[in-house]
């Protein structure tokens, strides 16, 4: 039996390619730190890049906190894009408000099809018993 974390394929795919995306956000806004730093932005920058690289060992390998990993992930860039729509104000065609919404549905369809009860330790269990 195959591990999976999601009900479809195409779930995963999106959430890999999400993950993928918000570790190359992370990335780009580490290197940016060079020209302007700041701690604040430092601990931020640092702690979403190594939950980004967890979340995607996670769901390559297919783990049981996978979809843990990316909800902080996801839950993480959301509060930090709605604290700064909050303080500049929400701006209907603005960028970070359309990335803000994609990031709310990307999260509502991760945790709509998730796999509920992943239980990878019971398969082992059943090895060399008879099933009727």
């Amino acid at each position: 039996m195959k591990r999976k974390v999601f009900k479809y394929k195409a779930v995963y795919y999106l959430a890999i390619s999400t993950t993928i995306i918000l570790m190359l956000i992370s990335l780009f806004a580490f290197i940016s730190l060079f020209t302007d730093s700041n701690f604040f932005k430092l601990l931020i920058t640092l702690f979403t890049l190594i939950i980004s690289l967890f979340s995607f060992v996670n769901l390559i390998e297919k783990y049981n906190k996978a979809v843990f990993y990316l909800n902080i992930n996801l839950g993480v860039f959301a509060f930090f894009l709605g604290l700064k729509l909050f303080f500049t104000g929400i701006s209907f065609q603005s960028k970070t408000f359309q990335f803000f919404i994609i990031i709310i549905i990307i999260s509502t369809i991760i945790n709509l099809y998730k796999i509920q009860d992943v239980d990878f330790g019971s398969e082992i269990d059943r090895i060399g018993k008879k099933e009727d």
